[in-house]
């Protein structure tokens, strides 16, 4: 990477850096991230560093340890504590997104599925996490309740963070093209009832994926656990 630029706050450039590094994947869960090297790779001193670890631990992106600093390594009952949040406030965004409704905010949710529905075709998985981050985020925007919306964009970097961490993202359940036009119709209808059902159903199957994932997982290492033996 080049040196950072001087036209905004260094921490803020290198928290920047750090946070994209972490959710696309370039550092991993356990991966240690040392102040020196990162000082020397922006070419900057470490106290910028420094300060932007300290921000990424207070937002559970890293972590502190007798061995230095790591990429944080999310387990189940991380991802159950965030869908226990999604799970309550989601469908309640989208009940107030068919009540809100307008032509405009309805066309972009229509072509982000249509996006969404050409990546899937070409394979193209980091299109799709970001055209799902998009689509829920555009719906907490239309439910005109800050406080959802806040709250939401507080979490959703850790649930795709989560995702990329622990979950082969290529198998992902592709009924999303499917749930995401019904959310659609049924928010264009105005029909409140019909969009929280719906995104409750939605985020549930999500956690359900995720459930059997990390069952599979468990399996899959007693299997070789008794192989050794």
């Amino acid at each position: 990477m080049t040196a950072i630029q001087r036209s905004e706050p260094l921490v803020k450039q290198v928290y920047k850096y750090l946070y994209h590094a972490i959710l696309s994947g370039e550092f991993r869960p356990r991966d240690k991230v040392v102040e020196t090297h990162i000082a020397e790779r922006l070419q900057v001193s470490r106290s910028p560093v420094r300060e932007a670890i300290r921000l990424l631990i207070q937002r559970d992106l890293l972590v502190e340890d007798a061995d230095g600093v790591r990429v944080f390594q999310p387990t189940q009952r991380d991802f159950a504590e965030l869908y226990e949040m999604r799970l309550a406030l989601e469908p309640v965004a989208a009940e107030r997104a068919a009540e809100n409704a307008h032509s405009t905010c309805v066309a972009a949710l229509h072509e982000n599925v249509k996006q969404t529905e050409q990546a899937l075709a070409l394979g193209d998985w980091d299109s799709i996490v970001a055209l799902n981050k998009e689509f829920h985020e555009c719906i907490w925007q239309m439910s005109g309740n800050r406080r959802i919306l806040k709250a939401m964009q507080e979490i959703t970097d850790l649930v795709q963070f989560y995702w990329r961490a622990l979950l082969d993202i290529p198998n992902l359940d592709i009924q999303i093209v499917g749930d995401h036009q019904q959310i659609v119709q049924y928010i264009e209808r105005r029909d409140s009832a019909g969009a929280h059902t719906a995104m409750k159903q939605h985020v549930a199957k999500d956690l359900r994926v995720i459930s059997e994932r990390f069952r599979d997982a468990k399996n899959a290492f007693k299997e070789q656990i008794l192989d050794e033996a």
